[in-house]
């Protein structure tokens, strides 16, 4: 099936970051492709992965002062 030519991505803010987790871990458990490792930024901690049919999701959770 084609790949539609739009780019979505979805974010999910979430109130609190639980345990670390790595790119690896999620790919293994969710089968979900890792485009960008788990990391802080300065908005928060994100991470953005590829679900099986193309969608981006980030889910996030906001840094108590964002800059």
């Amino acid at each position: 099936m084609p790949r539609a030519s739009r780019l979505l991505e979805l974010m999910q803010i979430l109130r609190r970051r639980r345990a670390p987790v790595s790119g690896q871990e999620l790919s293994k458990a969710l089968g979900l492709k890792v485009l960008q490792q788990p990391t802080d930024m300065p908005f928060g901690f994100t991470l953005v992965v590829e679900d099986t049919d193309g969608h981006r999701l980030r889910p996030f959770v906001l840094a108590e002062r964002p800059r």
